[in-house]
């Protein structure tokens, strides 16, 4: 039985990056596949994130609430450039 992760942080390369972890939740999936591991990303879906460019699909809907405020949610299902598609 092989290993599955989800790798959460708040960015990745090439959607958000202000440092070196965007870069490292780029590679590390790659290398973790390699070793026979199911591995996930999850990040923020920013609003400047080219989505012209970017194949992704809607795959759920939520309310977060905070509070007396409360925030739509949107997930969305995509491909880091370079990687293949894993089945959730």
């Amino acid at each position: 039985m092989a290993l599955s992760v989800a790798l959460i942080a708040s960015e990745v390369t090439p959607f958000s990056r202000t440092g070196g972890l965007a870069d490292v939740t780029n590679a590390l999936p790659k290398h973790l596949r390699t070793l026979g591991t199911n591995i996930v990303v999850v990040t923020p879906w920013y609003r400047f994130i080219d989505r012209q460019n970017l194949q992704a699909d809607v795959i759920g809907e939520a309310v977060i609430s905070c509070g007396e405020e409360k925030f739509p949610v949107t997930f969305v299902r995509s491909v880091l450039p370079g990687h293949t598609l894993v089945p959730i």
